[in-house]
Protein backbone atom coordinates (compact mmCIF):
# COMPACT_ATOMS: atom_id res chain seq x y z
CA UNK A 1 0.00 0.00 0.00
CA UNK A 2 2.52 2.64 -0.87
CA UNK A 3 5.37 3.64 0.98
CA UNK A 4 4.61 4.63 4.56
CA UNK A 5 5.86 4.98 7.38
CA UNK A 6 6.08 2.76 10.43
CA UNK A 7 3.14 2.58 12.90
CA UNK A 8 0.96 5.05 10.62
CA UNK A 9 -2.53 4.31 11.08
CA UNK A 10 -3.41 2.99 8.43
CA UNK A 11 -0.77 0.07 8.58
CA UNK A 12 -2.76 -0.44 11.78
CA UNK A 13 -4.72 -4.03 11.16
CA UNK A 14 -8.15 -3.57 12.35
CA UNK A 15 -8.61 -0.04 12.33
CA UNK A 16 -10.91 1.91 10.00
CA UNK A 17 -7.88 3.95 8.66
CA UNK A 18 -6.38 0.44 7.55
CA UNK A 19 -9.84 -1.09 6.11
CA UNK A 20 -10.19 2.52 4.11
CA UNK A 21 -6.97 2.51 2.52
CA UNK A 22 -7.05 -1.27 1.66
CA UNK A 23 -10.29 -0.56 -0.57
CA UNK A 24 -9.22 2.64 -2.27
CA UNK A 25 -6.26 0.72 -3.11
CA UNK A 26 -8.46 -2.30 -4.67
CA UNK A 27 -11.21 0.24 -6.02
CA UNK A 28 -8.98 2.53 -7.90
CA UNK A 29 -6.05 -0.22 -9.09
CA UNK A 30 -5.49 -1.27 -12.72
CA UNK A 31 -3.73 -4.35 -13.52
CA UNK A 32 -3.79 -5.48 -16.85
CA UNK A 33 -3.87 -9.26 -16.13
CA UNK A 34 -6.42 -9.52 -13.60
CA UNK A 35 -9.08 -10.22 -16.53
CA UNK A 36 -11.48 -7.56 -17.08
CA UNK A 37 -12.59 -3.87 -15.47
CA UNK A 38 -15.11 -5.95 -12.91
CA UNK A 39 -11.95 -7.22 -11.15
CA UNK A 40 -12.45 -4.78 -8.58
CA UNK A 41 -15.37 -6.12 -7.36
CA UNK A 42 -13.39 -9.07 -5.94
CA UNK A 43 -11.20 -6.42 -4.32
CA UNK A 44 -13.38 -4.22 -2.78
CA UNK A 45 -16.00 -6.52 -2.09
CA UNK A 46 -14.84 -8.08 1.16
CA UNK A 47 -14.43 -5.01 2.63
CA UNK A 48 -17.82 -2.85 2.12
CA UNK A 49 -21.04 -3.01 4.08
CA UNK A 50 -23.72 -5.34 2.12
CA UNK A 51 -26.06 -2.47 2.02
CA UNK A 52 -23.26 -0.17 0.25
CA UNK A 53 -22.19 -3.11 -2.38
CA UNK A 54 -25.80 -3.30 -3.04
CA UNK A 55 -25.56 0.60 -4.24
CA UNK A 56 -22.11 -0.11 -6.22
CA UNK A 57 -23.41 -3.60 -8.03
CA UNK A 58 -26.26 -1.70 -9.20
CA UNK A 59 -23.94 1.50 -10.45
CA UNK A 60 -21.76 -0.96 -12.01
CA UNK A 61 -23.08 -2.11 -15.00
CA UNK A 62 -22.21 -4.28 -17.79
CA UNK A 63 -19.39 -2.84 -19.81
CA UNK A 64 -20.51 -0.82 -23.15
CA UNK A 65 -18.59 -0.92 -26.26
CA UNK A 66 -16.79 2.64 -24.81
CA UNK A 67 -15.74 0.72 -22.11
CA UNK A 68 -14.71 -2.45 -23.70
CA UNK A 69 -12.79 -0.57 -26.27
CA UNK A 70 -10.65 1.36 -22.98
CA UNK A 71 -10.31 -1.92 -21.76
CA UNK A 72 -8.70 -3.62 -24.86
CA UNK A 73 -6.15 -0.64 -24.64
CA UNK A 74 -5.18 -1.39 -21.17
CA UNK A 75 -4.58 -5.01 -22.22
CA UNK A 76 -2.68 -3.63 -25.45
CA UNK A 77 -0.13 -1.29 -23.43
CA UNK A 78 -0.16 -3.44 -20.12
CA UNK A 79 -1.35 -1.12 -17.93
CA UNK A 80 -0.01 -1.27 -14.25
CA UNK A 81 -2.29 1.63 -11.97
CA UNK A 82 -0.68 1.61 -8.67
CA UNK A 83 -1.81 2.65 -5.75
CA UNK A 84 0.29 4.79 -3.01
CA UNK A 85 -1.28 5.47 0.04
CA UNK A 86 0.04 8.61 1.24
CA UNK A 87 -2.19 8.84 4.12
CA UNK A 88 -5.77 7.75 6.08
CA UNK A 89 -6.70 10.00 9.15
CA UNK A 90 -9.86 9.90 10.80
CA UNK A 91 -12.15 13.01 9.98
CA UNK A 92 -12.49 14.26 13.40
CA UNK A 93 -14.85 17.16 11.87
CA UNK A 94 -17.11 14.06 10.80
CA UNK A 95 -18.40 13.32 13.92
CA UNK A 96 -17.79 9.89 15.80
CA UNK A 97 -19.35 7.05 17.10
CA UNK A 98 -18.14 3.63 18.36
CA UNK A 99 -19.61 2.07 14.99
CA UNK A 100 -19.58 4.62 12.41
CA UNK A 101 -16.12 6.94 11.29
CA UNK A 102 -15.06 9.02 8.12
CA UNK A 103 -11.42 8.44 7.14
CA UNK A 104 -9.84 10.44 4.29
CA UNK A 105 -7.41 8.79 2.39
CA UNK A 106 -4.91 10.67 0.61
CA UNK A 107 -3.59 8.69 -2.94
CA UNK A 108 -1.23 9.05 -5.64
CA UNK A 109 -1.90 6.92 -8.95
CA UNK A 110 1.00 5.62 -11.11
CA UNK A 111 -0.28 4.95 -14.41
CA UNK A 112 2.40 2.95 -15.77
CA UNK A 113 2.53 0.94 -19.12
CA UNK A 114 5.09 -1.17 -20.69
CA UNK A 115 5.72 1.42 -22.77
CA UNK A 116 6.46 3.68 -20.04
CA UNK A 117 7.44 2.04 -17.06
CA UNK A 118 8.52 5.07 -14.73
CA UNK A 119 6.00 7.10 -15.18
CA UNK A 120 5.77 9.12 -11.87
CA UNK A 121 2.73 9.22 -10.17
CA UNK A 122 -0.16 12.03 -10.42
CA UNK A 123 -0.96 14.58 -8.03
CA UNK A 124 -2.44 13.76 -4.76
CA UNK A 125 -6.14 12.48 -4.39
CA UNK A 126 -8.37 12.60 -1.65
CA UNK A 127 -10.88 9.91 -1.08
CA UNK A 128 -13.88 10.42 2.03
CA UNK A 129 -14.93 6.97 2.96
CA UNK A 130 -17.91 6.15 5.78
CA UNK A 131 -16.72 3.38 7.77
CA UNK A 132 -19.01 1.26 9.79
CA UNK A 133 -18.10 -1.16 12.57
CA UNK A 134 -19.78 -4.56 11.41
CA UNK A 135 -19.12 -7.91 12.72
CA UNK A 136 -16.13 -6.57 14.31
CA UNK A 137 -14.51 -5.38 10.96
CA UNK A 138 -14.57 -1.90 9.78
CA UNK A 139 -16.31 -1.82 6.45
CA UNK A 140 -17.02 0.69 3.51
CA UNK A 141 -20.78 1.94 4.13
CA UNK A 142 -20.32 5.23 1.51
CA UNK A 143 -17.39 6.87 -1.04
CA UNK A 144 -16.62 10.43 -2.31
CA UNK A 145 -13.50 11.16 -4.54
CA UNK A 146 -14.18 15.16 -4.56
CA UNK A 147 -11.89 15.41 -7.70
CA UNK A 148 -14.05 12.99 -9.26
CA UNK A 149 -17.58 14.25 -8.72
CA UNK A 150 -20.81 14.30 -6.42
CA UNK A 151 -20.59 11.38 -3.91
CA UNK A 152 -22.26 8.04 -4.48
CA UNK A 153 -25.92 7.51 -2.87
CA UNK A 154 -25.18 5.97 0.45
CA UNK A 155 -27.96 3.60 1.79
CA UNK A 156 -27.47 4.83 5.52
CA UNK A 157 -26.97 8.40 7.21
CA UNK A 158 -23.48 9.33 8.77
CA UNK A 159 -23.30 10.13 12.60
CA UNK A 160 -23.61 13.55 13.66
CA UNK A 161 -22.36 12.57 17.17
CA UNK A 162 -19.61 14.45 18.59
CA UNK A 163 -16.24 12.58 19.29
CA UNK A 164 -15.91 12.37 23.06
Amino acid sequence: MGNTPSGAPWETPGTPERAAAQWVTGFFEVLWDQGGPEAWAGRVRPLTAPAYWQVLSRAAAPAGPAEAAAWRKVVAERELDQVGVLSAYRADEAGYSATREVVLVDYDLSARTEADPDAPPGPAQPAYLTMVRLGGRWLVDGFWAPLAGPPAPRPSAPSTSAKP
